[in-house]
Formats: structure tokens, C-alpha cells, sequence
């Protein structure tokens, strides 16, 4: 009897068990799946005009959901976090002179408790201006009076100016580059600034302590192998004796860079040991430093394969080679080849700096390209000789001589004249500016270009035309968004004893495909006579605009349109002709660029013409 009570015992404390757990897990708090916290439904600003709600609101920890993010979850809500945003609101406006600017919230809630609404109000205060500025001089040599203008003159400093940490910062870097361009780059400035609320001005006192006047001494080199002496000096902008200058330091470090045979280069300057005595018949008042430039070279030799795809030209390959010194002047050498179902190309360019002068690099160009276009088959046989030059502002220039044997075998057209074997030699003039911050995934900037080629009989040409294009792109952030636009405008005449219809079927203008009128298929837009056909014009006008947004993590999402005439006339564009394309496309980024896929539809499309068409690419369409 004891056997089997003892076993019933046990057996009720393994059912009773059970039920006390989830008894005690029910009394638990703390067990139970902790309810979600409340969650930031809007936040709107009232009183500000001074700066933008957008940039007080990337300020700020406590966020809301973007308004283009709606499926995503609304963000968390914690007030003393909110309570700190009202410091850095505040600290934000003292950034931009508002040095009594407060902010302050007020919290509307939903019917459950969990959403909230954030109200918030700023009260921006005055703003302070610059009321006078002061900058001793006195411990320059040869006096204040010698260097004030070039010192003082051009800085960024007005009286009635806003007195931002910017301006504030601004002026006084400006004043210590000027000082270590005059060869002062041990100059240090003592002072500061000072804010009167009471009647919201400010003033600046500096006194500038320039410190020994520095001259360039002997120059050490290192870290070359393959690359000689002569080539690195060839690119310093100074020499020993001269005043040291750290714009200079900086250009020679820059031109260095853009050989292409180093990995890294450094200029530093040898800091003497401030306790040294001054070597002996050194000038009262200034040192001479030895300046070290440290290179690491690139490979002298880069063999480069590529595979690829594109709806355009389904797969292809290339295959490189590259000399990066040729020579032994910095003279580079690319040989490559490439294959695809549009085109089998092999290019040979050699690079030389410095010719004809040290601002101006030549190029000779040769290539033999086979073409298998839906618009024509060719074969060409070019050779180019050309220079490019930096120019002012930004810009950069080019020149050169081209002559190009084409075999044209087929057209779309169906023109049994454009079926010719003809030579053409011209001479194309090229400029351009580049803004953007990159040339791969632009999301801010300008680029600017445009080309003028003529071929005439007296440049050994056969065909006698004018071709010329312009291509303007801008781009725009909004927030974590990018607005893109682009316009082309080209046209190509014939003179002397080339007629319109006698032009060369490889020098018209294209449009439809992955890049402009989306909706069409490749080089099948056709002009305003003959639509949706392989064919090419004497004049084009394309506009395209996309808006890029971020979707999850590396993928984005785009929406576009694309607008488009071509015209078989010289200098006819017809706005009321253009027609439109509208997609959506997302893109994937990658270090090689975005992977793309876009999907559009013509409006209104020709008759034989898809209404969709799906494009797959590497790279922005613009």
C-alpha cells in the first residue's frame, strides 16, 4: 500500500506541476511577451524659417517613418531622447547664429496610447552678425603693413555677416592656408570670438604668430623600383630654394596621383628638432627644411578579363593589357579587345604626358571595330591622334585629328546607297565639366560636354560634314532620394559635295534602348517619317528624368521618362514631335557598379512597336 501511494503522490505532483508553472508564468509579468512601446507617428515643426525642418530633422535622434517608406514599421518613441533633441535643435541654431534659439515639443496621443503625434515648436531668436573683426599682424617680418592685403584682403569675413561656426571656422583655415602658402606652415593664430546677446553682434580678435619662414632644402625621394627620378621631380611644382607652399605640396601630390604608376604618394616636409641650433648662415627669421616624397608603385603590368551581360548585346567579353611606363617617361600603353553580338573591337591607345607641354597629355588611338548593328553592318579601320588640356573653372579640353576606312556592308534602311566603302578624316574639338561626386553612381553635381567634328576633302575625307552633340546631366539629393535629368541635343549637316542623303549611315544619330527611349528597342526609335524603325536622323533631341530611392539596404528603386525626337533633317528639332517613354526599374549596387533592370512602355507606341520592354544593364542609364 505504501508502494502504490507513493506513486500516486508522485504521479499528481507531475500533473499539478505544470499548472503551477503556467499559474506563476500568468502572475509573471516579466515572462509574459513584453507589450510592444509606443512608436512616433508624425512629427510636424512649427517656427522655423531660419533653416529647413529637413535638416533639423536629421539633427535629431527621435525620427519618423519616411513618408515614401510606408510599408515599413513606425519607429520607437522615447521621450527623454526627445528631450535631448530640443539641446541639439538649439545647438544646431548656434551653428547658424541663432545663438538664443530654444525648442520645446507637445505630444498628441491616439486613442490606444501606443501612436504619437510630435508637435515641434522653435523660437529661432535674432540672428547675430559680425560687428567688427581684428587681426594683428604685427609679428610678420618686414612688417604688418607688407603682407595685410594679401592676408586679410580676401578673406571670407564682412562685417554684417552672420557669425556661423562656419563662417567662423572658414575664415580662420583661409587665413592659415594663406600663411602656409607665403612659407609660414608653423603659423598658428591666438584669439577668438565673442558674442554680445544684448544687442545679438559679435566680434573677432586674432593675432597671428607665423613662426619661421620656411625655404624648401634637398629633396629625398623613396619607394620607387621601376619608375625613375626624373619622372617623379618632373611633377614636383617646387624646387630646392623655393618658399615653401602647401598649395604647391598639394598640386605636385595630385599630379603624382594622376600618373597612374603609384599606389599611394606622400610629400611631408622634415620637421627640424625645435631645440637644434639654427645651422650656420642661415637667414634671420627663416629655416630651410628637407621635404621626403614617398612612393609606392603600382604593378607595371595589369592583365584585366571581363564577362558580361546586357539585353543590348546579350554576352560579352573583353580582355586587356596594360603598360604603365612604356618608355620610362610615364607613358602608359592599353591594349584590349572585346566581343559581343553588336560589336568585336581591338584598341591600342598610348598615352604620353607632358606633350606638348606640362599640362597637356597626347593620345594616339588605333582601333579596328566590326559592326553588326540592327541599323548597319560595318567595318572600320579608325586611327586618332589628339591632346587634352585642363582649362579654367573646371573645365578641360580636347583636340585632335582623326581618318577612319569604313566598309558598310548592309542597311536597315534599304537605301542601296548607303551600302559604300568610303574614308572619312576630321578634325573633333571637344569640352567638358564633371561636378559630380562620382562618375559611376552620380547622386549630386553637373556634368557638361560637348564635341564638334568636322570631315572635309582638305583632311583627306571623302564625306564632307559637321556633326555636333551636347550632353547636360544634373543631379539633385532630396533627402535619402536622387532627382536625375538629362538633355541631348546633336544634329549633323552635309556641305560642299556632300549632300544630306549622302551622309555616312555611321555618323547619324540613334535613339531607343537602355539608355534613352527606354520604350523602344535598341536603335529602333526611328525618325518622325518612318517611327519604330532601324534607321538613323540628321538631328536629335532626348530629355530623360529619373527619381532613385533606397528600398532595402543595397537595392533601389527608380522611376523615369524619357522623351525623344529624331529627326532625318539638319538642326530640326520639333518638341511637338517628341515622343515618350515611362518605366520603373530597380537597381542592385555593386563595387562594379549597378546591376539594372528596367521596365517601360511607350506611349502612343508606332504601329509594330512592343508596348513593354524590359532592359537589363551594369550602370545608370545617365
Amino acid at each position: 500500500m505504501r508502494t502504490r501511494s507513493a506513486i500516486s503522490r508522485s504521479l499528481a505532483a507531475l500533473l499539478v506541476a505544470p499548472a503551477l508553472a503556467l499559474a506563476a508564468r500568468a502572475a509573471d509579468p516579466a515572462a509574459s511577451p513584453p507589450e510592444p512601446g509606443p512608436v512616433v507617428r508624425s512629427i510636424s515643426w512649427k517656427g522655423v524659417s531660419a533653416l529647413s525642418e529637413s535638416e533639423l530633422a536629421e539633427r535629431i535622434f527621435t525620427q519618423e517613418r519616411p513618408w515614401w517608406k510606408r510599408w515599413a514599421e513606425l519607429p520607437p518613441f522615447d521621450e527623454p531622447t526627445l528631450e535631448g533633441d530640443m539641446q541639439r535643435i538649439a545647438a544646431t541654431y548656434r551653428e547658424y547664429a541663432h545663438y538664443r534659439a530654444s525648442a520645446e515639443y507637445d505630444l498628441s496621443w491616439d486613442e490606444t496610447g501606443h501612436e504619437v503625434a510630435i508637435r515641434i515648436e522653435v523660437d529661432e531668436g535674432p540672428l547675430v552678425k559680425l560687428d567688427d573683426f581684428a587681426i594683428d599682424l604685427s609679428e610678420m617680418p618686414n612688417g604688418e603693413a607688407r603682407w595685410k592685403s594679401y592676408l586679410v584682403g580676401k578673406l571670407p569675413l564682412h562685417k554684417g555677416d552672420p557669425f556661423t561656426v562656419a563662417n567662423y571656422g572658414g575664415a580662420k583655415r583661409a587665413l592659415l592656408l594663406k600663411l602656409a602658402n607665403a612659407g609660414f606652415p608653423d603659423a598658428k593664430i591666438s584669439g577668438g570670438g565673442e558674442v554680445d546677446l544684448a544687442t545679438s553682434t559679435a566680434t573677432i580678435a586674432w593675432a597671428v604668430h607665423p613662426g619661421p619662414r620656411v625655404l624648401i632644402g634637398q629633396i629625398h625621394i623613396s619607394g620607387e623600383k621601376t619608375v625613375s627620378d626624373e619622372v617623379i621631380r618632373r611633377e614636383l611644382t617646387f624646387k630646392p630654394g623655393d618658399v615653401y607652399s602647401d598649395e604647391q605640396i598639394q598640386k605636385s601630390q595630385h599630379q603624382l596621383s594622376d600618373l597612374g604608376l603609384f599606389r599611394s604618394s606622400l610629400i611631408d616636409m622634415v620637421i627640424d628638432d625645435p631645440n637644434a641650433a639654427p645651422p650656420e648662415g642661415e637667414p634671420p627669421g627663416k629655416v630651410t627644411r628637407d621635404m621626403n616624397v614617398r612612393v609606392e608603385e603600382r604593378p607595371l603590368h595589369t592583365v584585366r578579363i571581363g564577362l558580361g551581360y546586357g539585353t543590348e548585346d546579350r554576352l560579352r567579353a573583353q580582355v586587356g593589357w596594360t603598360h604603365r611606363n612604356v618608355f620610362g617617361r610615364a607613358d602608359s600603353l592599353d591594349v584590349h579587345a572585346k566581343y559581343s553580338s553588336l560589336s568585336d573591337e581591338f584598341q591600342a591607345t598610348l598615352r604620353e604626358p607632358h606633350v606638348p607641354d606640362p599640362r597637356t597629355t597626347l593620345y594616339l588611338d588605333s582601333r579596328i571595330r566590326d559592326d553588326t548593328l540592327p541599323a548597319y553592318d560595318d567595318l572600320a579601320l579608325i586611327g586618332r591622334a589628339y591632346v587634352e588640356r585642363p582649362l579654367r573653372l573646371g573645365w578641360s579640353g580636347s583636340v585632335g585629328y582623326g581618318i577612319e576606312w569604313d566598309n558598310v556592308r548592309k542597311v536597315a534602311s534599304g537605301i542601296d546607297s548607303q551600302v559604300e566603302t568610303f574614308r572619312l578624316g576630321f578634325v573633333e574639338l571637344g569640352v567638358r565639366r564633371i561636378t559630380t561626386d562620382s562618375l559611376v553612381e552620380p547622386t549630386r553635381g553637373t556634368w557638361l560636354e560637348t564635341t564638334v567634328q568636322t570631315a572635309s576633302t582638305w583632311l583627306g575625307s571623302e564625306k564632307e560634314y559637321v556633326r555636333w552633340l551636347l550632353d547636360a546631366r544634373a543631379f539633385l539629393p532630396v533627402g535619402p532620394t536622387v532627382f536625375g535629368v538629362r538633355g541631348m541635343v546633336a544634329s549633323i549637316t552635309g556641305y560642299g559635295k556632300t549632300s544630306q542623303s549622302e551622309l555616312p549611315v555611321t555618323e547619324l544619330f540613334y535613339a531607343g534602348g537602355s539608355a534613352n527611349a527606354r520604350g523602344y528597342d535598341f536603335q529602333h526609335f526611328g525618325t518622325d517619317t518612318a517611327p519604330g524603325r532601324a534607321i538613323g536622323g540628321s538631328s536629335l533631341l532626348n530629355a530623360s528624368g529619373e527619381w532613385r530611392f533606397p528600398i532595402w539596404q543595397e537595392l533601389r528603386g527608380v522611376t523615369f521618362v524619357d522623351a525623344t525626337q529624331l529627326s532625318q533633317d539638319a538642326w530640326d528639332w520639333e518638341p511637338r514631335h517628341l515622343r515618350v517613354s515611362l518605366g520603373v526599374g530597380v537597381r542592385y549596387a555593386t563595387p562594379l557598379g549597378p546591376i539594372r533592370v528596367d521596365l517601360a512602355t511607350p506611349l502612343d507606341p508606332p504601329s509594330g512597336v512592343d508596348h513593354v520592354r524590359i532592359w537589363f544593364a551594369i550602370g545608370q542609364a545617365f
